[in-house]
């Protein structure tokens, strides 16, 4: 395959690509060649912590997901049944060392589960969390119309500041189940100040596992679009080109392309991230792999995923 611009913006481009969490002035759409590579190293460094903070929102979205599950789970059918949530699968990700309490703990809506760090403990994962996350339930995740909404209160990861508001609403009807999600006052800052502001939108549809009880069976198809602004100026906009699939019991996404457009204070970058790379996989193989391309598919690399 031709390479058609440096590694050090290889990446960059790479890094944006994690930004499923993810306009300015109208400016000339190019392809990157090696004459316009960009080799800013704000910009390289941008890219590398956008990948390390995109883990920590993943993280986050997963805590969220779980806790709320759980708490359905434990939630008695009718008013003054037994409410005992064990919070055992919640535990598995963060570990003991966080306190979780739930107001009112009696089963019934709407409520909130804090899950409280402290001033900093260290999980089964080995992540050293600290501050809160606050988990607001309207009603049941199960339910339509039910709407979680997940604050952050002075909350880090490895030291990672992340702020914003997580809302997640159940549009279920008639033709399936789905959720939206949005991100919020997004914004991330390293020790070193380094840091970005971002917003999100994306829908998720249930496309399989909703004849079983069991989650492991779940998939989904997710699409969307994120915006990220760089405290130095650079921009990122993610938006799906092909819905992404994304099945419970897989780590990666199976399927689906990203369009993404890196803005610098000259051009914006075109690349295509393809999930579904290689083809002869089979659609939806889970696999960590998947294909970076630009310039009309004439440039492109594999990427392996984490």
């Amino acid at each position: 395959m031709k390479l058609l611009f440096s590694n050090r913006f290889k990446a960059f481009a790479f890094a944006t690509a994690f930004l499923l969490v993810l306009s300015s002035c109208k400016k000339d759409e190019v392809t990157p060649t090696q004459d316009e590579a960009v080799t800013d190293t704000a910009i390289i460094q941008n890219a590398n912590e956008t990948a390390r903070a995109d883990e920590s929102f993943t993280n986050l979205d997963d805590v969220t997901q779980v806790a709320s599950e759980e708490d359905d789970e434990a939630s008695p059918a009718t008013p003054g049944g037994a409410y005992n949530p064990s919070f055992g699968r919640l535990r598995d990700i963060i570990g003991n060392c966080a306190t979780i309490t739930v107001t009112p703990h009696d089963g019934t809506f709407p409520k909130t589960i804090s899950i409280d760090f402290g001033n900093g403990c260290i999980g089964l994962d080995g992540k050293r969390r600290a501050g809160k996350i606050m988990i607001f339930m309207t009603d049941r995740r199960s339910h339509p119309n039910s709407v979680i909404t997940t604050t952050l209160v002075n909350y880090s990861v490895d030291f990672i500041q992340l702020q914003g508001t997580k809302v997640c609403t159940n549009n279920s009807n008639a033709d399936g189940i789905r959720f939206s999600v949005d991100i919020e006052g997004g914004k991330v800052i390293f020790p070193n100040n380094h840091g970005y502001d971002f917003e999100m939108h994306k829908n998720k549809r249930q496309i399989a596992g909703q004849a079983t009880a069991s989650p492991m069976d779940n998939v989904f198809e997710i699409t969307g679009t994120s915006n990220v602004h760089f405290f130095n100026g650079n921009n990122i906009h993610v938006s799906t080109q092909v819905p992404v699939i994304k099945a419970v019991n897989c780590h990666w996404r199976s399927d689906g392309i990203l369009k993404i457009v890196v803005s610098n204070s000259n051009h914006n970058f075109n690349f295509l991230f393809n999930y579904g790379y290689p083809a002869t996989s089979g659609a939806g193989a889970c696999d960590n792999l998947a294909l970076l391309s630009w310039n009309n598919g004439n440039g492109s690399t594999i990427i392996t995923l984490p």
